[in-house]
């Protein structure tokens, strides 16, 4: 025989059942912290009904004299397992460094609408991008520079 019982009836029984779940429920959304609140309000959609876009790009590390020290380096590869088993739990590929020491950094950009054209448009790393109907996709501004134009008419145009 076992004991006496834990539960003596069937609310007793959904009440631990409930309190489980949430609690595993608010671990793993801690443990995602802080993408898991990001995907609460964010929802994907096509490039043209977007409010906020979501911007991969590289980055670089920098190495320093602090990386020749054993615990900086035992707390890098011990960082780098529990981010590998977090990425592998929540099947997320973004979390994984490439090979050559690069990392990817999301970076969520407003959709900005052009009061004079109507042209949706965002900024990143101190550039323009434009949404291009045909491609359906934003796509790099850029200027329409004539061979006559100069510095001087586009002023004075302004």
């Amino acid at each position: 025989r076992l004991g006496p019982p834990v539960f003596q009836d069937e609310i007793q029984v959904l009440m631990a059942f409930e309190i489980t779940w949430m609690v595993g429920f608010v671990w793993c959304f801690f443990l995602k912290y802080p993408n898991s609140i990001r995907s609460l309000f964010l929802r994907r959609c096509l490039h043209g009904e977007a409010t906020y876009v979501a911007v991969a790009a590289p980055v670089q590390t920098v190495d320093t004299h602090y990386q020749n020290k054993r615990i900086v380096k035992f707390l890098l590869v011990l960082g780098n397992a529990f981010r590998s088993v977090l990425s592998f739990v929540y099947s997320d590929d973004d979390a994984r460094r490439a090979s050559i020491g690069t990392t990817y950094k999301v970076t969520f950009c407003k959709i900005r609408i052009d009061e004079a054209t109507g042209a949706k448009h965002f900024y990143f790393r101190m550039r323009r991008y434009v949404y291009s109907e045909e491609r359906r996709r934003y796509v790099p501004g850029s200027w329409d520079v004539t061979a006559g134009a100069t510095i001087g008419s586009w002023v004075d145009d302004a």
